[in-house]
């Protein structure tokens, strides 16, 4: 919410779409259009608005390791080499 980007009405929306997700489930989604656009939002896959779905969290680690799962992440990257020796090597 700090990006230049983001003022008065963009800044409203962005909390009222939060706190609408927060209340659902990680499936659901939010579109945003106007009503002069509304069937094709509803009724075509491309769209006429703006889709907001929950994201996740994205950390960030800087010169340490402190609070990553070094198990979770050795196994992540062992099912990546696995995946390249598998489908890789045709």
């Amino acid at each position: 919410m700090k990006q230049s980007w983001v003022k008065y009405g963009t800044k409203l929306k962005i909390k009222e779409i939060n706190e609408l997700l927060s209340h659902l489930p990680r499936t659901a989604s939010v579109s945003v259009t106007s009503t002069t656009h509304l069937s094709r939002e509803l009724f075509t896959h491309k769209g006429a608005g703006t889709l907001i779905s929950k994201g996740y969290e994205i950390l960030s680690f800087k010169n340490t390791l402190d609070g990553v799962d070094i198990p979770v992440i050795f196994g992540l990257y062992l099912i990546y080499l696995i995946y390249l020796f598998i489908f890789k090597c045709d």
